[in-house]
């Protein structure tokens, strides 16, 4: 069997690196079409030999070439899946789908958010959310990647009995390579964020937590990730005094070394995060997790348990959050909760996410 994912750009995001590993741990032929941007990710499947398109050239956004041009490679394939929220994206999905007659699987990779598409121009906004609910329609299967997602998209669109939550998986290297991490528990405390420096993902919080923990902890930073807020993030780190305690990355395709290198992950989103793939890839090499209690978040981070959740989504929040993290570090208290995250990691494996997706897939293409 053969199946064909429609993006938006090859970049260095979540939904970028899960369609990699889908092209590693599925047991079927998986061929990727980048339709508006190339970038990292594209580049490393194309030197890793998967069957990529570029569809990049064409313009203007819709335009007859491009969609031309996706109906003979979809000819090929057995099933379309869909995955980025932008909704020309959605448009050529749904035109092609419906053109050849071939069973659409559409991924949802977020929660409803009334912003999603164009929130400065109502009559756009509302043509972007239609276009949403004609690629769910035409689809066989609507895929959510947590519960929280499903929930959030009922209370906005029509959801046939077709839905199904496949949560997002690790890739196994980092489950493996993370098994005989050892957090290292001494000064300076290591507080690690790997993510988009985005303003919904609340890397500002963070910094603002840094003046009132550092003056009873000896504590670092590293961020790694990049985005429009990179510039406002480092001078708020200046006009705060921290700037000598945080140390900005960028983005990086290997991420591993960070783990490794950390004590404490904190992934502050302040947003309706639908799942949150580096929360648990930090929980396979055993970091203690500091998160806020938003989207579905607390399908993953069980408070006491396998980390630390916090109710308050404040600057003081957070940082009472941290706090206990470290004084959990500081008194060595915290094995179970390292053995307790590990654990959680391997549920979340992208072997289970395969092994769910290929018979959802099998499942769909012999008409069951």
């Amino acid at each position: 069997m053969k199946v064909l994912h429609l993006l938006t750009a090859g970049g260095l995001g979540g939904i970028e690196i899960l369609n990699y590993d889908f092209g590693q741990y599925s047991k079927h032929e998986q061929g990727y079409a980048f339709l508006f941007e190339l970038g990292v990710t594209y580049e490393r499947m194309l030197e890793a030999g998967y069957t990529v398109y570029d569809l990049s050239e064409y313009r203007p956004k819709i335009c007859k070439e491009r969609k031309n041009r996706i109906i003979d490679i979809a000819k090929k394939y057995d099933v379309i899946a869909v995955h980025h929220g932008d909704p020309y994206l959605k448009y050529y999905y749904s035109y092609v789908v419906k053109k050849i007659k071939h069973k659409g699987v559409a991924f949802i990779h977020s929660c409803w958010d009334e912003t999603l598409f164009f929130p400065n121009n109502k009559i756009k906004n509302i043509y972007g959310k239609y276009l949403f609910q004609r690629a769910m329609n035409v689809s066989k299967k609507v895929i959510f990647v947590s519960k929280a997602g499903l929930e959030s998209y009922m209370s906005v669109y029509r959801l046939k009995n077709n839905t199904e939550i496949v949560y997002n998986g690790v890739g196994v290297d980092k489950i493996e390579a993370g098994k005989n991490n050892q957090i290292a528990a001494n000064c300076p405390i290591r507080l690690v964020y790997i993510g988009r420096l985005e303003k919904i993902k609340g890397v500002d919080y963070l910094i603002r937590a840094l003046p009132e923990i550092r003056k009873e902890h000896d504590i670092r930073l590293t961020i790694v990730g990049n985005g429009s807020q990179i510039n406002e993030l480092q001078n708020l780190a200046k006009e705060l005094f921290v700037s000598t305690i945080v140390d900005f990355k960028g983005g990086q395709s290997d991420i591993c070394p960070y783990l490794s290198a950390g004590d404490i992950f904190v992934y502050p989103t302040i947003c309706k995060e639908v799942f949150g793939i580096s929360l648990v890839e930090a929980m396979a090499y055993g970091l203690l997790c500091v998160s806020n209690r938003v989207g579905g978040i607390p399908e993953i981070l069980v408070d006491g348990k396998n980390g630390f959740m916090n109710n308050d989504i404040s600057v003081e929040g957070l940082t009472l959050t941290i706090r206990r993290a470290i004084c959990c570090l500081e008194k060595g208290t915290y094995s179970d909760i390292v053995q307790n995250a590990k654990e959680t990691a391997q549920n979340f494996s992208i072997r289970n996410t395969c092994n769910r997706l290929d018979a959802i897939y099998e499942e769909i293409a012999t008409g069951n």
